[in-house]
Formats: structure tokens, sequence, C-alpha cells
């Protein structure tokens, strides 16, 4: 029974943390050295593709409250120090139900400062009115856009187109990753969904000549959430 509980201890205290890293207005090159510090820690990076919530500080730290007291999340916290990514924010998943870390995993949130005031265009819209297919225009965090369009024939298909999006709250602008630019204006409509009217943001195509049909459809998304 002694050696069976130590063996345990062993193998609980030899496990090594994992820190999911959410990163917003940092480029890959910026990250390098932040990853490689945490690496030299033993923890192991994961890089998540998730928003960063606008209520946090520039620097949080989110753990499981059983790690409170734990050496590592002291250390995280001295680095970050080190690296005048500072002051830093810590925070329990009692506190942030819609983000919470299980025992051995922690959530560390990076907003580069010149970012915070950046307009963030929705995450994902819809096509409509799009002859040439149904459209999905996904649009992360890091400033890149995925164009997934559905194309039927003999076979079911999906043809994606990448690059970089820019936005300043109105115009967005989607340049292709062969560098093709696509101009879309964004409006704010209310229209009639089987809830009632709900407000929409509409982003309409500015002529985009000489490229994909789908860059020249419309895309929408509609807040079911409430009635304007």
């Amino acid at each position: 029974m002694k050696l069976l509980l130590v063996l345990l201890v062993l193998f609980i205290s030899g496990c090594s943390q994992r820190v999911h890293l959410i990163s917003q207005g940092y480029t890959p090159e910026q990250l390098s050295p932040i990853v490689t510090a945490l690496e030299e820690l033993d923890l192991e990076v994961k890089h998540s593709d998730i928003p960063l919530p606008t209520n946090f500080s520039d620097n949080t730290i989110i753990s499981h409250p059983s790690l409170a007291t734990s050496n590592q999340l002291a250390n995280i916290q001295e680095l970050l120090h080190s690296l005048e990514l500072s002051p830093v924010q810590l925070l329990h998943f009692a506190s942030n139900h819609k983000h919470y870390y299980t025992q051995g995993n922690i959530g560390l949130y990076l907003r580069h400062p010149e970012h915070k005031s950046r307009p963030q265009p929705p995450l994902y819209v819809m096509s409509q009115y799009c002859s040439s297919g149904n459209a999905t225009l996904g649009m992360q965090p890091n400033g890149q856009f995925l164009l997934e369009v559905e194309v039927y024939g003999e076979k079911k298909s999906i043809h994606a187109s990448s690059g970089q999006w820019v936005f300043d709250g109105e115009n967005l602008v989607l340049t292709h990753s062969q560098n093709q630019v696509a101009h879309f204006k964004m409006q704010q409509k209310t229209v009639s969904t089987y809830l009632g009217p709900r407000r929409s943001k509409v982003f309409i195509p500015q002529e985009n000549h000489n490229l994909p049909p789908a860059f020249n459809c419309e895309f929408i998304i509609i807040d079911m959430s409430s009635a304007p």
C-alpha cells in the first residue's frame, strides 16, 4: 500500500502542465521567445485559435483553483513580468464559466497593447444570394480568413480560399493568398426571421472583379438573441 501511494505521488508530481496560449495582435515571431521561455519551465505549450474575451486584461492567466498555490503558476507570472508583460490578471474557472481549465491545464491569454482598439469583424458570416454556392467566411482574431464554398456536381466538394483580413469597423478588406484584394462594406440592417425582426450585419461586395465568384457574394450574420 505504501509503495502504491509513493508511486501515485510520483506520478502526480511528474505530470507536466499544459499551457493553452491564446493571443491577439502578436505575430508568430513575437510569440516565439515567449513560447521558448515557457517550454524552458518544463511546460507544454499548445496554441488555441479562439477569440480573446474583450473583458480580459492584456495578460491574463486562468487556472484550476487547485493550482492557486502552484509553483508553476508563480513561475509563469514571474516570467511574464520579466518579459514586461504586466500587470498580470489571475483568474479561476469559478469566475469565468465560459473559460475553465482542468487540473494540469492553464490558459494564458495575451493581447498586444497596440491591438486593443482594433475593430473585430464577426468570427463567421454566411453567404446570401450567392449563385456560386453556399459559402462561409471565417475571420480569426489573428487576422487570417478562410472562405469555404460548397460546390455541387457529381459529388459535393468544398473549395477553400485563405488570406489576411483588415477591418476598420465599416470596411472589410480581404487579401487573397495570391495577393488579390476584395473589398466589402458592412451595413447594419433589420431582417425578418421566424422569431420576428432581428438585427443583422451584412457585408456587401464592392465590385470584386477577377476574383473567385464567392468574393462577390453578400455575407450576413443575424443576432437572434434579442429583438431590435
